[in-house]
């Protein structure tokens, strides 16, 4: 009695297992799913076995392997009995349409997920082979895509030159570095690009982006605002590098070092190093506006400014001669005279 009483709680399993299984039939005796044809028994209740195990004269609680029994084909005729041998186990209709849904899902080539819906019995390259033969060169494809004609491609790029050279903008900002320092920039100049660019991590924003094609309408604005995020470092990039090579910030750098690190103090004399510095001084104050102005019109502009200071110190200068008195050149001379003597 308690061995019928569990042989039945196993039923209630089983039929517990194949309500919740909408795919797959599964076997009583080894739990698999049942993807061809299933043997149920005519004398138990809701017992119903794979072909394994039905060669096998499996017998579990009434069950006896001298029942009767019913065959059942669940994946329905075989849609190419003349493509198998008798090694060779048929496709039934079944496994083809899930096969046609799965390789539309997943894409061709995907052949380890669409065994997985197909038949895990099955291998991958099983299920390519028989895709290649019945569908493409088979009869079947032969039929579909002998007729069609496919347009014909004519290159009309092959007798067009292609100007491989550097554009005249590139040359003019590259022929004031030499090449050493080009080196130690980690600059190539075919491709007028810097092995660290700037903003190097931009492409990191889109680097992990999915596309699927049912995905909701939120995961559609979140893809398409990262891909206007890097758009928008993409051309602050470019806004950078028009910079650099219009305003030559890299030869004025390695200018820059090598005044810095020259060491004969009396190559630059005290009015010169006191010039330079106004001059340093004020492009740093305007190297916001750099962005709005050509290189050209920044350098006027500085020259300007520098201009308006020095007239602006004259007059100074010489409100406080004629405050002091002195209105005549030969007077200021006379004055620079007598403080000498002091």
């Amino acid at each position: 009695l308690c061995f019928v009483s569990s042989y039945n709680k196993f039923i209630k399993f089983w039929k517990k297992m194949n309500n919740g299984t909408a795919n797959h039939l599964l076997c009583c005796n080894c739990i698999e799913p049942i993807m061809t044809v299933s043997f149920e028994c005519t004398e138990c209740t809701d017992l119903v076995l794979c072909g394994l195990c039905f060669c096998c004269g499996a017998e579990l609680g009434q069950h006896k392997r001298v029942h009767g029994y019913r065959v059942h084909n669940i994946g329905g005729p075989c849609a190419f009995p003349n493509e198998f041998d008798a090694q060779t186990e048929a496709w039934t209709t079944r496994e083809e349409f899930r096969m046609l849904d799965m390789i539309e899902r997943y894409n061709l080539g995907d052949w380890e997920e669409v065994q997985k819906a197909v038949n895990p019995s099955r291998s991958p390259e099983e299920i390519q082979l028989h895709y290649e033969n019945c569908y493409l060169n088979g009869r079947l494809g032969l039929e579909i895509l002998g007729n069609v004609q496919y347009p014909k491609l004519t290159d009309h790029t092959s007798n067009i030159e292609v100007d491989e050279t550097l554009s005249a903008e590139v040359k003019e900002s590259l022929s004031k570095i030499n090449p050493n320092e080009l080196r130690l920039l980690a600059y190539m100049p075919d491709r007028d690009d810097y092995e660290k660019e700037y903003l190097n991590e931009a492409e990191s924003i889109i680097a992990n982006l999915i596309f699927v094609p049912d995905c909701s309408e939120l995961d559609k604005e979140v893809i398409l605002c990262a891909i206007n995020m890097y758009i928008a470092q993409l051309r602050e990039r470019c806004r950078a590098k028009s910079l650099s090579r219009d305003y030559d910030l890299v030869a004025q750098f390695f200018k820059d070092q090598k005044i810095a690190g020259n060491t004969n103090p009396w190559k630059y004399s005290p009015y010169d190093i006191r010039r330079m510095k106004e001059e340093r001084e004020l492009k740093e104050s305007l190297k916001s506006f750099c962005q709005f102005l050509a290189a050209e019109d920044f350098v006027t502009l500085v020259k300007n400014l520098l201009r308006e200071r020095a007239v602006k110190t004259r007059i100074s200068d010489l409100q406080e001669y004629i405050k002091n008195g002195v209105t005549t050149l030969k007077g200021l001379l006379c004055k620079i005279f007598l403080i000498s003597l002091i």
